[in-house]
């Protein structure tokens, strides 16, 4: 797809953690480098994400809104939902547009097992409007400096307690191993995150604002995490880390991490039920019940000696 002559006002549609927002970036600056014009729509987002959004896209024009800020009677030649957004019919756009699609138009949760995050929402407008792409329009951009003579490193857990996110988060045993090598090597672990994500041991740089989270990850020079929203922050500053990956929809994932060169870590010797927790979606699937602990035996001292020389 070209834009020819004409700018086109495209509206895109994210939501639901500023993980999965971050990663729609790419999709923006596609968008943008093609001469579109392109507002970004949030929903179901931390307070304070639209800022740290304006920061990560200091060199652009793209306008970023919540849902009660939305804009009445503008015209946008579309307006994309992309998965994250959960918006649906419910919302009321108060806008004109020639064209309202969504990615779950045309992918279901299978494609998890084929796409990254990224590049699920760029292969859905390839089929819907025959947006063209390459793999180097899926990373990061990289916009914001941090301190690599930094001897801290970025600690990241979910503190959330619903499943499957649960069951992404490090036993305290596990991080207490990992926190203890960190300092017996002289490194400084550093908690980032709200505060009930804290971590044992660490300085405690918890925040309820996210402003905090890119003013605190700035000061490190790597990071350790699991699954979360945190991760693809800090990846956006520049940190390389590790994640050590849960149950979620793994390849869409790691497929992710591996775009924005992160070193992962999965237990490949799980067996899934049917219906994996994190594919759940009704009562019926619901009933595969997993008692699975995938990601408790990942920390293992093969693993710690890994990210150490990544750290190097």
């Amino acid at each position: 797809m070209t834009n020819g002559n004409k700018t086109k006002n495209i509206l895109i549609c994210a939501g639901s953690g500023i993980g999965n927002v971050i990663l729609q970036l790419p999709l923006l600056k596609k968008f943008e480098s093609q001469g579109f014009h392109c507002d970004l729509l949030l929903r179901n987002v931390p307070h304070n994400t639209k800022e740290v959004l304006s920061l990560l896209l200091k060199s652009s024009k793209i306008e970023i809104f919540n849902i009660n800020e939305i804009k009445r009677n503008k015209h946008y030649d579309i307006i994309y939902e992309t998965r994250s957004f959960n918006g649906g019919k419910d919302i009321n756009y108060c806008c004109n547009s020639n064209l309202l699609i969504s990615s779950k138009d045309i992918f279901g949760v299978e494609e998890y097992d084929i796409f990254s995050e990224t590049e699920y929402e760029f292969a859905a407008l390839n089929k819907l409007i025959n947006l063209q792409y390459s793999k180097n329009d899926l990373a990061l951009t990289q916009n914001l400096s941090f301190s690599c003579s930094s001897r801290k490193i970025a600690i990241f857990t979910s503190g959330k307690k619903t499943n499957p996110a649960i069951k992404r988060n490090l036993p305290s045993i596990d991080w207490d191993v990992i926190i203890d090598t960190l300092k017996i090597k002289n490194y400084e672990p550093v908690s980032i995150g709200f505060p009930n994500e804290y971590i044992n041991g660490c300085i405690n740089k918890t925040s309820t604002n996210p402003i905090e989270f890119i003013d605190n990850i700035r000061q490190c020079q790597y990071f350790i995490g699991t699954d979360m929203g945190l991760i693809w922050l800090a990846r956006s500053i520049g940190l390389n880390g590790s994640v050590f990956l849960g149950p979620t929809a793994i390849c869409k994932t790691k497929n992710s991490l591996l775009e924005n060169n992160i070193l992962v870590f999965e237990n490949k010797n799980v067996s899934c039920p049917i219906f994996p927790c994190w594919k759940q979606r009704n009562i019926i699937q619901s009933k595969y019940k997993c008692n699975n602990s995938c990601i408790k035996s990942l920390v293992s001292t093969t693993n710690i000696n890994k990210i150490l020389e990544s750290i190097k």
